[in-house]
């Protein structure tokens, strides 16, 4: 049966005069993942700014859900007001990556490969691999050498069996000092507090060679990651795994050639998908001004590194993810399958790449998927999908039948669209920010 339900926020946070003329007010759920019971948290940010900018609050949280849609805890990680912290857990607010890990903790991770790790209650912060601070008025400083050896990765997926795919921002691969995912690898071990696995590099999306428009330019001044292993010895400066995945893409698929410069590389965290044990989704796509036109692949790359073909689609043109958020694909390994969601419809493959049906949204029946996001994919194969601008979270069930999906996701959107009507009337949501009065828990 579908599910829709509200994401809500503390009202006692709130700014009082958020929602007036020239206020601005935004609630961004950015990253989901499971429990293995089915629970469903949420990664989310609340940014409010007064009519003349001169007060502000960001409010970073994680909301854990039930499978029937009801609230089981909710967190406050960071709340900034008028630019200064309130909290106290260091957790910062550019944290955009949440998994779930296999003994139930939860892992944040930032772009900078900063990783906090958190309960499964939502109660304490158990440990953190955080790096070096930033320093500088701004924050524009950072010692890179210092801040490699205490972090982790920016972004984390589990596999079937256990293990950590983790993608791990390199410093100074494009010639500058900012951080850039690069090195994707499996962990030897878990993730703890007080315990750092390594991460055994099986590929990297461009080594700097490729990234380079003149030979005139500068070397590779990136420095290695301490804790990641590369033919017995640490990933980065002059010890990657060669050619990268985009270049290989290009090489393998002409067509791509001509967009896709690896310096431009766009590596969209939430397109990263573990297919099963030794297979796994990677994205290539442009960041050059992307359009509806441009070229762009999901490869699949297996446990080797090697890149072993792409899914069968979506497309260009009016398929195409571009431009606009629609990037995410999640997988269910169990089942061998892998889903994406953009303005055309709904897509799903099997494990190989092959597309086994597509659901567009043409038909009046799958219109509502163009206003939704897909967010991931629960452990008995059902979707999450957000509609971001009205706060609503919606689980269809995926039947094993798949001659059945048209039917389920129909009727998962109907379910939808009568929940909506029905919340906005009982609870008169002011810009569809729907609040609850608890007090609320900071972590």
């Amino acid at each position: 049966m579908p599910v829709t339900h509200p994401l809500t926020f503390p009202r006692p946070l709130l700014m009082p005069d958020a929602h007036e003329d020239g206020a601005y007010s935004a609630f961004s759920h950015l990253a989901v993942d499971f429990s293995p019971s089915g629970d469903c948290y949420v990664l989310s940010v609340l940014r409010q700014y007064s009519a003349c900018r001169t007060r502000g609050i960001r409010v970073l949280t994680v909301s854990r859900h039930r499978p029937d849609g009801s609230l089981a805890a909710h967190v406050v990680l960071r709340h900034t007001k008028d630019e200064e912290p309130e909290t106290r857990s260091g957790i910062p607010t550019d944290v955009r990556d949440l998994c779930v890990l296999p003994d139930g903790t939860l892992a944040l991770s930032t772009p900078e490969n900063r990783t906090f790790l958190v309960d499964a209650d939502l109660t304490r912060l158990l440990g953190a691999w955080e790096g070096a601070p930033r320093t500088g008025r701004y924050g524009e400083r950072l010692d890179v050498a210092e801040h490699v050896e205490s972090s982790f990765a920016a972004a984390i997926r589990t596999t079937p069996s256990g293990r950590l795919l983790c993608a791990v921002a390199e410093f100074g691969v494009h010639n500058h000092t900012g951080s850039v995912p690069n090195l994707i690898g499996l962990t030897d071990g878990p993730l703890k507090p007080g315990h750092r696995p390594t991460v055994e590099v099986l590929a990297c999306l461009h080594t700097p060679e490729e990234t380079r428009g003149l030979p005139s330019l500068r070397g590779d001044t990136s420095p290695t990651i301490p804790y990641t292993d590369h033919r017995g010895a640490p990933a980065g400066r002059n010890n990657r795994p060669s050619p990268g995945i985009v270049a290989a893409a290009r090489a393998r698929w002409p067509e791509l050639g001509a967009q896709i410069r690896a310096k431009q590389f766009r590596p969209h965290l939430e397109a990263f998908a573990v297919v099963a044990d030794d297979l796994f989704v990677v994205p290539v796509f442009d960041d050059w001004r992307p359009i509806k036109s441009s070229e762009y692949a999901y490869a699949l790359v297996d446990d080797s590194g090697a890149l072993v073909g792409r899914l069968d689609g979506p497309g260009t043109e009016e398929r195409s993810p571009e431009p606009g958020d629609h990037h995410a694909v999640v997988a269910d390994p169990a089942r061998g399958r892998i889903f994406h969601v953009n303005r055309s419809g709904l897509y799903l493959w099997s494990a190989d790449g092959t597309l086994l049906t597509m659901l567009p949204t043409t038909d009046k029946a799958y219109r509502g998927l163009k206003h939704l996001t897909l967010m991931g994919c629960g452990p008995e194969g059902d979707l999450v999908l957000i509609r971001q601008e009205h706060g609503l979270l919606t689980r269809v069930e995926v039947p094993e039948d798949l001659d059945r999906l048209g039917e389920a996701v129909a009727a998962a959107l109907a379910d939808h669209t009568r929940r909506r009507t029905r919340l906005k009337k009982q609870l008169a949501p002011t810009d569809w920010l729907w609040t609850r009065e608890d007090v609320p828990a900071l972590l």
